[in-house]
C-alpha cells in the first residue's frame, strides 16, 4: 500500500492536482491489510501520508525503487535513440545530474563518460544503460525507522545518498528535455481534456452509453463514478480517442463502426 490515508479526509482545495490517496470505495480493503499492524504503527503510517507522499511498506519501498531505476534510467535512453533532444542538450542535462552530488563519480561513473556512452552507437549507448541499471540496483541497501514495530513498516529498501540523489536527478531529465517543451505541453492538456469530458458524459448515463459486456466487468459493486473510472482507465489513447470523436465530432462514425 503506497497511499493510506482516504481522499476524504484532505482538504481538496489545498492541492492543485488530486491528493494522493485511497477513495471511499476501497476502505473495507485497506482496513483488511491494516489488520495486521499495531494500533501505534497503523496511525502512524496514517499519519504520515501527506497527499504528496507517504511513509511506505517494505515492499512497496522495492516497488517503487525498482519503478523509479527501471523508468528514469530508460527513459533517457528512449530521448538518445529517438533523437527527441540534440546531443548537447544531453550532454548538459547529464552534467547538472551529476553536478547534484558535486560532479564526483560514483562507482566510475561520472558526466563526461555517461554521456558518452549515451551519445556513441546503439551497442555502447545499451551498455551504458545496463551499466547504470546495475549501478543502482547493486547499491540498494535496508534502512530501519525504529518508530515503527513491525517489520514491514521498520524496514525499507533504499538507495545510500549520492546514489539518491543522481537518480532523482536522472528521473528529472526527461522532465527537463522533453515533458517541459510546448508541444508535449499542449498534448498532455488536450489528453486531460479528452479524459474530463469522456468522464462526464459517461457518467450522466453510464448503462446506455458503456457495452453492456464492460459495464458489467469488474467490480459491481462500486460506486457508478468509480466504475466509469475503471471504464476509461482500461482505453488504450487510439480508444479513447476514437469515443472521444464519436461523442463530440458531427459526421464521425455510424451505429456499426467498430471501436
Amino acid at each position: 500500500m503506497k497511499y493510506p490515508r482516504s481522499i476524504k479526509n484532505f482538504d481538496l482545495d489545498a492541492f492543485s492536482h488530486p491528493p494522493k490517496s485511497y477513495h471511499e470505495d476501497e476502505a473495507d480493503v485497506v482496513a483488511w491489510a491494516l489488520d495486521g499492524f499495531s494500533p501505534n504503527d497503523t496511525r502512524q503510517f496514517i499519519a504520515s501520508a501527506d497527499g504528496k507522499q507517504a511513509h511506505h511498506t517494505l515492499d512497496c519501498s522495492i516497488l517503487e525503487l525498482a519503478d523509479d531505476i527501471a523508468y528514469g534510467i530508460h527513459d533517457i535512453e528512449d530521448i538518445v535513440a529517438r533523437g527527441l533532444a540534440t546531443e548537447s542538450a544531453v550532454r548538459n542535462a547529464v552534467t547538472v545530474a551529476f553536478d547534484k552530488i558535486d560532479g564526483k563519480s560514483l562507482n566510475g561513473f561520472n558526466a563526461d563518460s555517461v554521456a558518452r556512452g549515451l551519445l556513441a552507437d546503439s551497442f555502447q549507448r545499451k551498455q551504458m544503460i545496463s551499466g547504470l541499471v546495475n549501478l543502482f540496483v547493486s547499491s540498494v541497501e535496508l534502512s530501519e525507522d525504529v518508530s515503527y514495530i513491525h517489520p514491514l513498516l521498520r524496514f525499507n529498501a533504499t538507495l545510500p545518498d549520492p546514489h539518491k540523489k543522481l537518480l532523482k536527478s536522472l528521473k528529472g531529465l526527461a522532465y527537463e528535455l522533453i515533458i517541459r517543451k510546448a508541444e508535449v505541453q499542449q498534448l498532455e492538456r488536450r489528453g486531460q481534456m479528452i479524459v474530463k469530458r469522456l468522464f462526464e458524459t459517461l457518467q450522466s448515463d453510464p448503462k446506455s452509453l458503456i457495452p453492456q459486456a464492460s459495464w458489467e466487468d469488474g467490480c459491481i459493486e462500486s460506486s457508478e463514478k468509480r466504475r466509469v473510472c475503471d471504464y476509461i482507465a482500461g482505453m488504450t489513447d487510439s480508444y479513447a480517442e476514437r469515443l472521444y470523436k464519436r461523442l463530440f465530432s458531427p459526421g464521425f462514425g455510424s451505429s456499426g463502426d467498430e471501436l
